[in-house]
This record gives structure tokens, C-alpha cells and sequence, in this order.
């Protein structure tokens, strides 16, 4: 819990959180990466995405942009791939040129630059410690693009992110394939599989994170609507969090600055 805790409050540093959701005033807030040699991770986030490594207690962390992104330190990477939730996304100013120096820095290719609706490229990168990356060029968005979830009903996992921290319900790219949320400049997207997928827990992209004002009052309402708590609310000096699941085995932190 130390280690939670102690993100937590660089999270709330950061200063994240973009989105009010209509009840619990929920704001997209982090991810938490797991990687077998953390310093290194954080940098070769900021090496290739831009932004600083920095150390917030025990941890290390990536603040690139908008967005902070933290590492647990684990004995094994396991790839996200094959978790529920399969990658995120960084949109650049163009796929190609950004593929090629991938390439030329020996960075795992694990998809060519494709095409998608309006003009964009799309392709895929693994980091050193098992998260899988899209890349792709958004001229809406820069930076830190989309968490994309797999889940044999999206409908319903839409749904359920919509009623538990708000957000706006779209389509991505109006792909009627793949029914989303924008939390500000972040999306959440959800790809529809024939079977389930493993839980988050221990996985590269280990957890999301999202921030409420008044976790304790929002956890409260939470209960009343049965979403499955992993770990109550905590008190520390710093910070109140706290851990739930969502569909699929999604980890999620929900976070309050004290």
C-alpha cells in the first residue's frame, strides 16, 4: 500500500483530471505501468514522448504533457496484451517518420502504419516491459491519445465508464466499431472480442486511475450502485484512495488530495 499511496500523491502533483462526471465528479486522472527497471521505463517515456522523469517517493514517473504516467516495480514483465485492457495510444505528427526512428532505435514493431478514416496512420510499438502502443496522427490530439479496452460486450462497459465517472459518449473517428468516451483530450476506447480477457492486476498496464473531490462521499454511491470494491477508502496524510473493478477486470484507483 506504501507504493500506491505515495503514486497517489504524485498524481494529485500532477495535477490531473479532465472531465466531471454527472454524479461523482470523477476526472480521468492516471495510469500505472509495470516494468522490471522503473527509472528506465519513466525514461524512455519521456525519451520518445516527450516530458520529464521524476521521482515521487519510491516511484518513478513519467510526466509527459497532460499525462502521468507511474511504474511498479515487478520481478516479470507480462505483456498487456491479453489483458482487457490491450494498449494506449500517443498520436505524433506523423506515423511513418515516427515508426522508421522506432525502427532505427530498435524499438519492438508489432504492426506497419496503416491507414484510418480522415487522413491518420496507425501503428503499433511495444515498449521493453510488455505495454503495447498505438501510434497514430491525430491532428486533434497530441500526446497521450487513448486507453483501449477489450470486452465482449462494449455497449455495456461504454455503460458502465459513462454512469461511473461520465465523460462524453462517442464513436471514435465516428468508427461504428469502436464506441468510446472522451475524458477532455483523452479517449477511452472499447473494442468489441469474442472472449473474454485476462484482469489487469500485474499486467503491464496495470491500472487506471481517476480523482474526486470527495472520494469517501463518492465511494459511498458507488456501493449503493454494487461496483465491486477491491480496497476501501484510505487516509493519509497526502492522499485518500481507494481501488475498484471495473467490467472485465479493469484495476482502478480512484484518488483524493487531502
Amino acid at each position: 500500500m506504501k507504493t500506491i499511496s505515495s503514486f497517489a500523491c504524485a498524481a494529485m502533483v500532477a495535477g490531473l483530471g479532465l472531465l466531471a462526471a454527472p454524479a461523482h465528479a470523477g476526472k480521468w486522472h492516471h495510469l500505472h505501468l509495470s516494468a522490471t527497471d522503473t527509472p528506465a521505463a519513466a525514461k524512455w517515456y519521456v525519451d520518445n514522448f516527450g516530458g520529464q522523469a521524476v521521482k515521487f517517493g519510491n516511484l518513478d514517473v513519467a510526466m509527459s504533457g497532460g499525462t502521468t504516467i507511474a511504474f511498479f516495480k515487478v520481478a516479470e514483465n507480462v505483456p498487456s496484451e491479453g489483458s482487457s485492457v490491450d494498449h494506449i495510444g500517443f498520436s505524433v505528427d506523423n506515423t511513418d517518420a515516427a515508426i522508421e526512428k522506432f525502427k532505427a532505435a530498435g524499438v519492438k514493431i508489432v504492426a506497419e502504419p496503416k491507414p484510418l478514416p480522415g487522413g491518420m496512420k496507425y501503428a503499433f510499438i511495444e515498449d521493453p516491459w510488455g505495454t503495447k502502443i498505438e501510434i497514430l496522427d491525430d491532428p486533434e490530439t497530441k500526446g497521450f491519445h487513448h486507453v483501449h479496452l477489450h470486452s465482449p460486450d462494449p455497449d455495456a462497459t461504454i455503460k458502465w465508464y459513462a454512469d461511473t465517472f461520465g465523460g462524453e459518449v462517442t464513436k471514435f473517428k465516428n468508427i461504428p466499431i469502436l464506441p468510446a468516451i472522451k475524458y477532455g483530450n483523452m479517449w477511452l476506447i472499447v473494442q468489441k472480442t469474442a472472449e473474454a480477457k485476462a484482469p489487469t492486476d500485474k499486467r503491464a498496464i496495470d491500472h487506471l486511475g481517476f480523482s474526486f473531490p470527495d472520494l469517501p462521499a463518492s465511494m459511498t454511491e458507488l456501493k449503493a450502485k454494487n461496483v465491486k470494491v477491491v480496497a476501501d477508502v484510505v487516509k493519509t496524510p497526502a492522499i485518500t484512495f481507494a481501488f475498484i473493478e471495473g467490467p472485465d477486470g479493469v484495476k482502478i484507483e480512484l484518488v483524493q488530495g487531502n
